[in-house]
């Protein structure tokens, strides 16, 4: 017997966020999760994807759940999926190419969009660095030049290296192109500083209020469920915010709730199934 309702009525959308939210360490959703996300298809409520993964990849997890809403991807710069004509807000392709011919050198890998769903690497390190975003994009190229290898207007760029000349690197953006996003953290991931550029008023946020404005269903009918920084613009629009145990402590701090299991213990599933089965 389940313990008593923690949380709110079933909510008309549910969000979540893939690698450590519901896709666990070898990024394979489970099959008990599938069935409980299927019988809470079965109540009305509706689930969509939203990430910081290419497209093409984020399609690919919702064609394995059978989801026909719009998906999030490239943290909210690209909403869309069968049903829904894909929606994408992009830098304009020569300030990208001018950030890349400006800082590429500068770094010890960075990555970007190349404005056609295509991951472009760059790195001292082709071979690490493939092995960390391999996750991230199936279709992708190594070049010697980013800049050149851009077709249109980019969703994402990103740059690594030391802390210190790559906040430079941010500071620097930021006094060219002040109307871009740009978000710095210390990436665990690749064991250097990260620096990312996106389209202004671009995030996981926008991407959760695009979709739920496609589908007619109001932020605060809307639950999302994240474990990471770029999580938290998810959890600032209205929408119900649910971390994830495991979740970063800037993610737990502003949850509404948080799963009594983390996502290698099937977090997402139990929750659903304690609350609302």
């Amino acid at each position: 017997m389940h313990p008593p309702m923690t949380a709110p009525a079933l909510p008309r959308l549910l969000a979540f966020d893939l690698d450590g939210t519901l896709l666990p360490a070898d990024k394979q959703i489970t099959r008990h999760t599938r069935a409980v996300l299927e019988r809470i298809r079965e109540l009305g409520t509706q689930i969509t994807l939203a990430t910081g993964k290419f497209h093409h990849l984020t399609v690919g997890h919702g064609d394995e759940l059978d989801l026909d809403t719009p998906l999030i991807s490239l943290d909210g710069a690209c909403i869309g999926n069968r049903d829904h004509p894909e929606r994408k807000r992009g830098i304009p392709a020569e300030v990208t190419r001018d950030a890349l011919g400006r800082y590429q050198g500068l770094c010890q890998h960075a990555f970007a969009d190349d404005g056609e769903d295509r991951m472009l690497l760059r790195s001292t390190d082709g071979d690490h660095f493939r092995h960390v975003t391999r996750f991230w994009a199936d279709d992708f190229r190594h070049v010697d030049d980013l800049a050149e290898a851009v077709r249109a207007d980019s969703a994402i760029v990103t740059f690594y290296g030391d802390e210190e000349p790559m906040r430079e690197i941010a500071d620097d953006i930021r006094g060219q192109h002040p109307r871009l996003r740009v978000t710095e953290y210390a990436s665990n991931l690749v064991a250097s500083y990260r620096v990312s550029i996106q389209p202004d008023s671009t995030h996981k946020g926008s991407g959760v209020l695009d979709a739920a404005e496609m589908l007619g269903i109001d932020a605060s009918e809307v639950m999302v469920f994240g474990d990471w920084l770029n999580d938290l613009p998810m959890f600032g629009v209205g929408a119900i915010g649910v971390a994830m145990s495991n979740a970063m402590p800037e993610v737990l701090k502003v949850a509404d709730y948080v799963t009594d299991r983390t996502c290698e213990e099937d977090g997402i599933a139990d929750f659903l199934e304690r609350n609302y089965l």
